[in-house]
């Protein structure tokens, strides 16, 4: 290989490491109830959330307790009308009979999509309610 396509590789190389760093978007969340996120449960607290990869791996740290966790999204769509004209970064948890779970995600930047998680199956009479988190960008 000839010294210019070594350098060309090198950039080319440099520049996707650094888009790949670019795009990931670390938020704040405080979550006043324990709830689960695949067949993990996860204390209430404050968390660190970080979305990378263009979309394909949310990733949680609660500094408290120490734990931290991986969700890989099953699909993505457009975030609601109501989530995009607050603009601001929110989960959904699907919260039944004892038991939250991570259901949706959307970061609040214009024309990313929200973040569908695998769903718990519920019970037969089981009603489900929806509760909203916002979440803060590091800084706010």
């Amino acid at each position: 290989m000839t010294r210019t396509t070594i350098n060309l590789f090198f950039a080319t190389a440099v520049l996707a490491v650094a888009t790949s760093a670019a795009t990931a978007q670390t938020l704040r969340a405080d979550i006043p109830f324990s709830f689960r996120l695949g067949n993990e449960l996860y204390p209430a607290g404050t968390y660190q959330v970080t979305v990378r990869d263009a979309n394909t791996r949310i990733f949680l740290l609660n500094f408290e307790s120490r734990r931290t966790g991986v969700a890989i999204p099953l699909a993505s769509g457009d975030a609601s009308r109501q989530w995009r004209d607050n603009g601001s970064p929110v989960m959904a948890f699907e919260c039944g009979v004892g038991r939250c779970q991570l259901t949706r995600m959307w970061t609040g930047e214009t024309g990313s999509p929200a973040l569908n998680l695998a769903r718990p199956k519920g019970g037969r009479n089981e009603v489900a309610t929806l509760r909203l988190i916002q979440l803060s960008r590091n800084g706010d």
